[in-house]
């Protein structure tokens, strides 16, 4: 087999033409015949389809079995148009079949096992639908340089085998190793006399052994295993390293890349890292654009900041803060001239508040910030920081335990805002309405406050201030609530907004259009919130364009409807490893 992947036309002419095994003339032998020496006469004798016959030869019974399985497909070469579609279009149907990858930043491990399952079952499911569709796919190389591997502690003795066949389809392509070995707490992978550890060698050894074709590295395993991968990876452009252990597993190397002192050290663009030291992985982060970051310390984030000098993209989840005072703070100032995205999504504000404290960080060039934290205090620190590197940002996303003070001291450090997504928490000031949100933020809109007046009197308790605090011209405003009747009062309040700003002001505000357009989109009338179509399980939307430079959306989430991991979870049936094993043996 040849080490190149083959041409769509070369490979459909080499299919046509491949001998295959059959009966010479006197039926007495098995002999390689030419497709269309056999296929030709066949055609011109049969002038409709008919079914390969199933009498058994009198004289050579012993060659019945051969004899019916090439006339069946002598048969669909003839008449299945399936086996007769070029190259070129079964390899587009290939990827149009195929699930699509989880981004790679996604954390959850469910997402990531159903995958790799998928898409081994799916290829292999495809390379049974003929003889024709089997040789394509085993020859087609890119099909199998993604090697999705999911195994347990029951099927590592599988693993090896299956990792050596596919590897030995790809060729000579970069690699997309996947790897994923779930948490098993009755098995000690630190135990010298575990039996699977020695098993599990074998299997990273072949790995190991195609390291210079690794391209996106992506392990998901008990954190004792991960000091197994190592190798020389030079072209390696994306590392996903995370420990299934339950715990935050810190080891002093995690491998990945054995270099001697005149070699390099791989270069990546894109660093995924859950429950592991980032000091353990062995690499140069002078390319790397985009990291996400889960379970890791402080002290890893500003590792990331001071090493990762091109950082476009950083995402960070449930940061450990535990460790981490006054003490042992981080004393060296950042100033990050590429960071355009930054995600912080915690429980506490505890990693937001050490990451902006002392003017240590400064993102000059921030375009989008994303914020989701359920409760804690915002200190005036975070402020300053917004003041420092809030001048460019024109998308918002601020999901907390909201206030007046919060909100608009917020907003003030933000002149270029434009879109805007707020959520309350449960844990919000008790007086912070939605109401008052949408009435402070329409503020520079005279009618629209006249038109909020009106259509709820004395429920807003609260008037526009004399001396206005500064808020940024928004083009569109996203509020999401948990609480079902305040959905329905702002749902109202949107209505009564809708009717009363049909009337045209003496003078125009700030970026306003000639004509209201008030047009509701996803159901019906607000008042009828409750009978809402639903957009996606327990989300309700209404949606209010005013004019052609403002927009408002309010979104109810229902917080008692099973979310779509909890149903992915309740769907996912783990494949035996008997199942696992008749797989290798394609």
């Amino acid at each position: 087999m040849s080490e190149q992947s083959l041409h769509p036309a070369e490979a459909s002419t080499n299919l046509r033409m491949a001998p295959f095994l059959g009966l010479n003339e006197d039926e007495t032998k098995l002999v390689y015949l030419c497709p269309d020496e056999e296929i030709l006469p066949t055609t011109k004798r049969l002038d409709k389809p008919q079914p390969p016959s199933t009498i058994a030869h009198p004289t050579h019974s012993m060659y019945r079995s051969a004899k019916d399985i090439l006339d069946s497909r002598r048969y669909n070469e003839i008449f299945d148009l399936t086996a007769q579609l070029p190259v070129d279009i079964c390899t587009t149907i290939y990827k149009l079949v195929l699930p699509t990858a989880p981004e790679h930043d996604s954390f959850y491990d469910i997402h990531q096992e159903m995958y790799l399952k998928l898409y081994r079952t799916t290829l292999l499911k495809l390379a049974t639908v003929c003889h024709r569709w089997r040789l394509i796919i085993i020859r087609t190389r890119w099909l199998w340089n993604l090697v999705p591997l999911v195994f347990t502690a029951n099927n590592l003795g599988s693993a090896t085998a299956l990792a050596k066949l596919w590897l030995s389809r790809t060729g000579r392509l970069p690699l997309s190793i996947n790897i994923y070995i779930p948490h098993d707490p009755e098995i000690d992978w630190t135990a010298k006399d575990n039996e699977k550890i020695s098993e599990f060698r074998k299997f990273s050894d072949v790995i190991n052994a195609c390291s210079d074709r690794w391209n996106c590295l992506d392990l998901r395993v008990p954190g004792a295993l991960l000091s197994n991968f190592v190798g020389r990876p030079k072209k390696l452009e994306m590392i996903c390293v995370g420990s299934t252990t339950p715990e935050p597993y810190y080891n002093d190397y995690v491998a990945l890349a054995t270099k001697t002192n005149d070699e390099e050290k791989p270069t990546p663009t894109i660093l995924v890292i859950s429950r592991v030291q980032f000091e353990a992985i062995d690499a140069s982060w002078a390319k790397l654009t985009r990291v996400t970051g889960r379970h890791i310390s402080m002290f890893d984030i500003f590792d990331i900041l001071e090493q990762a000098t091109r950082l476009e993209f950083f995402e960070l989840e449930c940061v450990i803060c535990d460790n981490y005072s006054i003490q042992n703070a981080w004393a060296t100032t950042i100033t990050h001239q590429h960071l355009r995205f930054l995600k912080i999504i915690d429980v506490r504000t505890s990693a937001l508040k050490w990451l902006c404290a002392d003017n240590l960080i400064t993102f000059p060039c921030l375009n989008m910030l994303h914020i989701n934290v359920q409760r804690g205090d915002f200190l005036p620190t975070f402020y300053d920081f917004l003041h420092r590197s809030g001048g460019n940002v024109q998308h918002m996303t601020f999901i907390a335990p909201l206030s007046d003070k919060v909100l608009f001291s917020m907003l003030s450090n933000l002149p270029c805002l434009l879109h805007l997504d707020l959520g309350a928490t449960l844990f919000s000031e008790r007086g912070f309405t939605a109401e008052r949100i949408l009435t402070h933020l329409l503020q520079h809109h005279e009618r629209y406050i006249k038109a909020f007046k009106s259509a709820t009197g004395e429920l807003l308790g609260v008037c526009v201030p004399e001396v206005p605090l500064f808020v940024p011209v928004l083009k569109h405003i996203r509020y999401r609530t948990m609480v079902q009747e305040e959905y329905i009062r702002i749902c109202n309040l949107v209505e009564g907004l809708e009717e009363g700003s049909q009337e045209e002001p003496a003078e125009k505000g700030p970026g306003m259009g000639t004509a209201m357009q008030g047009t509701l989109q996803g159901g019906a009338g607000p008042s009828d919130a409750i009978d809402h179509p639903e957009l996606e399980d327990g989300v309700s939307v209404v949606y209010l364009e005013l004019s052609s430079s403002l927009g408002i959306e309010v979104v109810y989430d229902d917080p008692s409807v099973e979310t779509i991991g909890e149903k992915i979870a309740g769907m996912m049936v783990e494949v035996p490893a008997k199942d696992q094993a008749k797989e290798g043996s394609f």
